[in-house]
């Protein structure tokens, strides 16, 4: 089998998957027959998010860790809160003129700002997939809270391993410090996920092996720590020779699509 390199800078099979992704989440809000598992954007960004996040902090040159940090943060806060503070307030408003009890909305919207809007709900005891969140316009804004509170755990991580300050074993401490987390949280969203959906479904350290997986397909193919010849085999070979080489899509994307698909089974 071939060795997978990572190709640096812009990557436009990532942008394909997030258009894909959208019009998964858009097409099972508009119909949940026709696309049942649309839902399912939501898991295909967040591996996504791990895999870019790894890679931007791999990039970034910093002397200490208040530098490194304030370089991450204040990238991501100027990415995300302009659009997220002019969403806020123009639906905030449609929502005090149409509602007139508009209290339990402006609660979520609120704490969106400070990335907490999935504990909101989760407290709230909004099932996600129950017709009356459908009226809640800030509930989608659940999934950014949790990349956001993701956000504030990973980059420590990433400078305490070593990974950040370019250590010779950064790479590979991270790997495996990544790899033990994902499982943990993998292993505690099974087990949750049958007592308590909804905290399976809201809540960050249940949902950080997603993103984690992104930062693990990073840097497992950019120095390959991670055995995992079978299982590539079958989709470089099988799986990417009928569909993804054709798209222009690696085969470590495909393997976090399967990932991401494997979800709904967890219900059954």
């Amino acid at each position: 089998m071939q060795n997978i390199q990572i190709k640096e800078g812009y990557r436009k099979e990532i942008d394909g998957l997030r258009a894909l992704a959208v019009i998964a989440v858009i097409i099972n809000h508009l119909n949940k027959d026709f696309l049942p598992s649309g839902y399912l954007g939501v898991d295909i960004f967040f591996v996504i998010s791990g895999y870019v996040i790894t890679s931007s902090l791999k990039k970034t040159k910093s002397k200490n860790v208040k530098e490194f940090l304030i370089s991450f943060y204040s990238r991501r806060i100027k990415r995300l809160f302009p659009a997220l503070i002019i969403f806020i307030i123009l639906t905030s408003l449609i929502v005090c003129f149409f509602i007139s009890t508009p209290d339990a909305y402006l609660s979520t919207a609120k704490r969106s700002l400070l990335g907490l809007s999935n504990i909101t709900l989760y407290r709230g005891s909004w099932d996600y997939f129950a017709e009356a969140i459908e009226l809640n316009p800030f509930a989608h804004t659940w999934s950014l809270g949790v990349e956001e509170q993701f956000y504030f755990l990973y980059p420590i991580l990433i400078w305490v391993t070593g990974f950040g300050r370019k250590t010779k074993n950064g790479e590979r401490n991270l790997s495996f410090l990544i790899l033990f987390l994902t499982v943990c949280s993998l292993v505690s969203f099974i087990f949750f996920y049958s007592y308590d959906k909804s905290a399976a479904y809201y809540l960050m350290p249940f949902r950080f092996w997603e993103m984690a997986v992104g930062g693990l397909i990073f840097l497992n193919y950019s120095k390959n720590y991670f055995s995992a010849n079978i299982y590539n085999y079958f989709f470089s070979n099988y799986w990417n020779l009928f569909f993804a080489n054709g798209m222009g899509i690696d085969s470590y994307f495909i393997n976090s699509l399967f990932i991401c698909f494997t979800y709904p089974f967890f219900e059954s």
